[in-house]
């Protein structure tokens, strides 16, 4: 018995404003994953997902590679 969890990705820059609009009208208990592609450099401080949690009901955290 698998449960199934659907999956909404999103591709954008390194700006916040984009997926920040679309994060902060989204309810906490919003029954999907929400994954945000950006192209950030390496070296990047990772200041998005700071950006992101602030305006966001939603959890936020940045994947490592």
């Amino acid at each position: 018995d698998q449960q199934h969890k659907d999956i909404v990705a999103i591709d954008g820059s390194a700006e916040a404003e984009g997926a920040s609009d679309i994060l902060k009208n989204l309810p906490s208990n919003l029954p999907a994953s929400i994954f945000i592609t950006t192209h950030v450099p390496a070296h990047s401080t990772g200041i998005l997902s700071a950006t992101l949690s602030s305006r966001s009901a939603l959890p936020v955290s940045t994947a490592i590679d």
